[in-house]
């Protein structure tokens, strides 16, 4: 499995101090203040975070000017996998990518992909047929990603 994480992208310097604004590719960005993260070039230390836009404004130790920025400019931001921030019940997508999903012990097939809208988040697997499946309690029952399974309950038409 793969350890590094891409959070999201460098996509300007913001101010001449060696401010950056970031494109994260995730609502939840377990970005923060303290640290380590890498890119092509160099491994950079986060020294102060902030929020604009819904985007992210960083500033990284050692590069204090808008020409210390210039070469981050354009390249994506990766985290270690250890780093990253979950609550309970929450699973990066690309660790749900490829678990067999079982109904009442019989398998459906395999997640191919997952949805993120505002309501739940959808597991889209294919198999047989292929199902949607929104990632709620009522459906979901249990998840091990150990054994890279996943048991859900579905209803008649599903």
């Amino acid at each position: 499995m793969e350890r590094k994480i891409a959070l999201g992208k460098i996509v300007k310097s913001v101010g001449l101090k060696g401010d950056v604004r970031i494109y994260p590719y995730s609502d939840d960005s377990s970005l923060r203040e303290g640290l380590r993260v890498t890119c092509a070039i160099d491994e950079l230390l986060v020294e102060k975070l902030r929020t604009q836009k819904n985007m992210l404004v960083a500033r990284f130790a050692g590069r204090d000017s808008i020409e210390d920025v210039k070469d981050l400019i354009g390249l994506e931001i990766f985290i270690d996998r250890e780093d990253v921030e979950l609550e309970e019940d929450e699973y990066l997508v690309r660790d749900l990518i490829g678990c067999e999903v079982f109904d009442k012990g019989v398998s459906v097939g395999h997640v191919v992909d997952v949805l993120q809208n505002t309501f739940q988040d959808i597991y889209v697997v294919e198999g047989v047929r292929d199902i949607l499946i929104p990632a709620v309690e009522a459906f979901v029952k249990k998840i091990d990603l150990i054994a890279r399974r996943i048991d859900v309950e579905l209803i008649e038409g599903m």
